[in-house]
């Protein structure tokens, strides 16, 4: 849904990372403006804050584009496929998210997508939850559709969330945590299937 480049402010003097949502239609306008309205609202330590977010013209084509911090320490996913994380190092990322999530769930917000690649590290090693693409607002009448597909990452989504996506509160946050920390201390998610209606079955039974 959408590229993120690595950028310098020269207004600043630093680096930025830019999220470019890649096409435009109506469900990717939606999403672009409920990331940028929720990034800007956090107050949070644990949470990527938003520096800018616009849009410009390419190609005859309307870009949208979310400005953050640069994270030097890549994502989680990757300091994953290094080796797993020992225990403490497991602690205390887990300590950071879910902070991150305490903070999003007190003001009635579901993240929905919890897994290792939405989840940065800065230079000093510290944790930052991002991505709120697919966020659901508790107290929001509006609902992102999605085709008739599951709204997460199968490897990580609540089994409630199998039958119906509107389903998702706090507690589907916390599984999908769960299940991130077995990956950060193992290197791998709890459950491999050949196909993703197999991985569906593992995550319900």
């Amino acid at each position: 849904m959408a590229d993120v480049y690595k950028g310098y402010d020269v207004h600043l003097d630093r680096e930025v990372a830019v999220k470019v949502f890649k096409r435009e239609d109506e469900e990717m306008l939606r999403r672009f403006v409920r990331e940028a309205r929720l990034m800007a609202s956090f107050q949070n330590e644990h949470l990527v804050p938003i520096y800018d977010a616009g849009q410009y013209q390419e190609d005859y084509d309307t870009r949208y584009y979310i400005v953050m911090p640069f994270m030097e320490g890549g994502t989680l996913r990757t300091r994953i496929r290094q080796s797993p994380l020992s225990l403490e190092e497991s602690c205390r990322a887990l300590n950071d998210i879910a902070d991150a999530l305490d903070y999003i769930h007190r003001q009635g917000i579901v993240h929905r997508d919890i897994k290792a690649s939405n989840v940065l590290l800065d230079a000093q090693g510290k944790y930052y939850l991002s991505d709120f693409g697919i966020a659901r607002i508790a107290t929001d009448a509006t609902q992102l559709t999605t085709t008739g597909n599951v709204l997460g990452t199968v490897d990580y989504i609540a089994p409630e969330l199998f039958q119906d996506n509107h389903r998702a509160d706090a507690r589907s946050d916390l599984y999908s945590l769960g299940v991130l920390l077995f990956e950060m201390v193992t290197g791998q998610v709890p459950f491999a299937a050949e196909n993703q209606l197999a991985l569906v079955s593992m995550h319900i039974n």
